[in-house]
């Protein structure tokens, strides 16, 4: 038995070592392709969905910064008899609208992302720094599903004893799901509009203190009966 098994490998012994290099190669195609092609494929196609995600939504702040909506139209100060300010109201309507129509304008752009080639040189797939652009261009398609939320802040930063900085900022979150040959990733982009800022001014303290640390006897105003 053991020497038709052994005469059998000797007759095929070449056909034997022909699938074994074969199955060797597939193998490490296989390896190379998820461990170097796959990763670089999806790093190149993330940025280039972030790029386009960060220009769609600057197109959408132009947009927004010509309807020319100033800090008065969005806000209002209410003052009292010696001209303080004591309430500041917000115009909701008008930022609700703002909100609405930037969302609807990043959110119609990133439909139209729905797919996109690219070219990638084919050194690129070696891995190499140095042969990253060398090679004829290979066609790859990818497709991202993006969705769009919007939200406004309102916040205040002091500035000095008796100054205060007012924003309204318009919170852009851009979620995408990138599909690139064998794989599927999240893609987040968190970008800031500002659209409206105003400098308040208000009366001088008549004590201020500041600093990380201070001696606590100057709030001590328990009277010491020892």
């Amino acid at each position: 038995m053991i020497k038709k098994v052994y005469k059998n490998f000797k007759e095929n012994k070449k056909k034997i070592l022909s699938w074994l290099i074969i199955f060797g190669v597939v193998i490490f195609i296989v390896i190379y392709y998820y461990t170097i092609t796959v990763p670089y494929v999806s790093h190149l196609a993330e940025e280039t969905v972030s790029v386009k995600s960060i220009n769609i939504i600057n197109q959408t702040n132009k947009k927004i910064q010509r309807l020319r909506a100033f800090y008065g139209n969005l806000f209002e100060f209410v003052r009292n008899d010696e001209g303080d300010i004591t309430l500041i109201e917000s115009n909701h309507a008008l930022i609700n609208q703002i909100t609405m129509l930037a969302n609807a304008e990043i959110q119609n752009a990133l439909n139209e992302l729905h797919e996109q080639k690219l070219n990638i040189p084919a050194g690129a797939f070696t891995g190499s720094a140095l042969l990253a652009g060398v090679g004829f261009n290979v066609p790859i398609t990818i497709v991202s599903i993006g969705k769009c939320n919007t939200k406004f802040n309102s916040n205040f930063y002091a500035v000095g004893i008796n100054h205060a900085v007012h924003k309204l900022v318009l919170d852009v979150f851009v979620d995408i799901k990138v599909l690139v040959p064998w794989r599927a990733q999240d893609v987040r982009v968190k970008y800031e509009i500002l659209l409206a800022e105003n400098l308040i001014v208000g009366q001088i303290p008549s004590t201020y203190l500041s600093g990380e640390s201070f001696d606590p006897n100057y709030i001590d105003l328990i009277p010491d009966y020892n």
